[in-house]
């Protein structure tokens, strides 16, 4: 009533009713509907409009003043909570009091199907560490080596990461160098065409080897338009096309907080960690990945594909794999990793004991089925003498037929489930293997409970999901990959062409 003395505040108070509620009411009314209010109506309101969830705190303190930040997580988990901080940042965090080791992974979404150059991933993560704006190569290796802490960068297909192990008392400083890594590569010219020698060199030498041969050519052909398909020979064709400007123009677009996953497990601090990390990478304007926008629909292949490497080498290297599903379907997903479990983990293997122990055909024998974002593939792969090659393709096609026409029995299924879940269980004995799993599961889409919820779904698989998606995939056309000698694959070129023409 005192604010409604003057004219001028009647006007003030009518005009701002009139804008605010759009009727006169409000300001004629307003006495009269605050003595309406019970103490029930002020209870519902603060429940409606002021929970915790949503409250803000803003502070004016003397630099000397430390407070204590809490940040509520988003999400928790058995042992693990999510948060998302307010740079954008995701934090994957897992406590372990148990030691004094703390390990943390830095994931950047995307990885390779961001890329569009061949090989700068690679290069970008060779050159990482050598030098920032305020610390130079030599610097940086001294202050590692000296405090015992580990920073290691390595590009993958899906996602870039960055691991970081250190003590705990030398945590902070850990996390300093690190940030400083991150924000401030000076990515030397002299280290990039370093980076490019040995890049090149290395993939020389994986020739050396005719499986890593035959896999580099065998993945040539499962991805020939698409970034997982840059290896071997696409690298080395493109990679001196790659410069500073790119390497920066990357690191600026997509190393930003929003695009980055840190995950980390052990004794921490979690509301330092969490001051730590908004101070360290304050938001950037960049290029926010969504990684649903990455993936590409399966897609078969039209005919079967021979890839043949005539090479003077006393064994031979063959493969043999389909197209399939990467982690997009989880009952597809879990059935492939246990169908791989079943041909080619182990010394109880199918492939082990019917084409090494049985048929002696093999010097190595296993299958693979890599868990990608995108669409993956399914193949099996041996070394073995050269003259064996044609037996080792009908060996490898007798047992995808038993997969797809023989129904596994429940106790070869639970032995391949318990023998998954238990790798599962020990591929995450360590600080730096709970930090990588958790994060890995994040950057993926998948979600870091999945980490908890995978021997589930791996034990809610049954043996008409195996059948299912055996033949889902493995009817269509296949890709063979050869490393022989030129006399043993004489011929071959010849035969598997008119095999695909039927």
């Amino acid at each position: 009533m005192y604010g409604n003395e003057s004219v001028e505040n009647i006007a003030n108070s009518i005009g701002y009713s009139m804008t605010i509620g759009g009727k006169l009411d409000y300001y004629t009314e307003y006495i009269n509907d605050i003595n309406k209010i019970t103490a029930d109506d002020i209870q519902y309101a603060v429940k409606k409009y002021l929970p915790e969830s949503r409250m803000a705190t803003s502070a004016l303190l003397p630099n000397d003043i430390n407070i204590n930040y809490t940040q509520k997580p988003q999400e928790s988990y058995k042992n693990a909570s999510k948060y998302i901080l307010d740079n954008n940042m995701t934090l994957i965090t897992e406590k372990n009091d148990s030691n004094e080791i703390i390990s943390l992974s830095v994931f950047v979404k995307g990885g390779d199907l961001l890329v569009a150059q061949p090989g700068l991933q690679d290069i970008l993560a060779a050159t990482l560490m050598k030098g920032t704006k305020s610390r130079n190569a030599l610097e940086i290796s001294k202050e590692l080596e000296n405090s015992g802490i580990i920073i290691a960068p390595s590009s993958e297909a899906d996602y870039f990461e960055i691991k970081l192990k250190s003590t705990t008392s030398d945590f902070n400083k850990a996390l300093e160098i690190l940030a400083d890594i991150i924000n401030n590569p000076v990515f030397n010219p002299e280290y990039i065409e370093k980076a490019k020698i040995d890049t090149v060199q290395g993939i020389k030498e994986s020739r050396d080897t005719p499986l890593s041969y035959a896999f580099e050519n065998f993945t040539k052909k499962m991805y020939p338009n698409h970034p997982y398909g840059y290896v071997g020979e696409v690298i080395e064709k493109n990679i001196n096309k790659v410069n500073r400007e790119d390497l920066v123009k990357f690191h600026d677009e997509y190393f930003i907080p929003e695009n980055m996953i840190i995950s980390v497990s052990g004794n921490i601090d979690t509301n330092d960690l969490i001051s730590k990390l908004q101070t360290y990478f304050p938001k950037q304007e960049g290029k926010k990945i969504n990684i649903n926008e990455l993936k590409t629909n399966y897609k078969a292949k039209e005919q079967n594909q021979l890839s043949i490497i005539k090479k003077d080498t006393t064994a031979a290297s063959m493969l043999l794999g389909w197209p399939v599903t990467g982690m997009t379907q989880d009952k597809e997903y879990a059935s492939l990793k246990i169908i791989n479990g079943l041909l080619g983990n182990g010394l109880s293997s199918r492939l082990f004991v019917n084409l090494r122990e049985k048929q002696g055909l093999a010097y190595v024998v296993s299958s693979a089925y890599p868990s990608r974002l995108d669409n993956s593939f399914f193949v099996l792969y041996i070394g073995t003498k050269p003259e064996n090659i044609k037996a080792v393709k009908e060996g490898f096609l007798n047992e995808i037929k038993r997969i797809k026409t023989e129904p596994i029995s429940k106790k070869e299924l639970d032995e391949v489930k318990q023998k998954l879940i238990g790798q599962f269980a020990l591929s995450q004995e360590t600080n730096q293997e709970k930090a990588h799993n958790l994060g890995w599961f994040e950057v993926t889409g998948k979600g870091f409970k999945y980490n908890y919820e995978f021997p589930d779904l791996i034990n809610s698989i049954t043996t008409e999901d195996i059948t299912n998606t055996a033949n889902k995939y493995f009817n269509d056309p296949y890709i063979i990959s050869i490393v022989a000698p030129a006399k043993n694959v004489e011929g071959l070129e010849k035969e598997y062409n008119s095999e695909s023409k039927r």
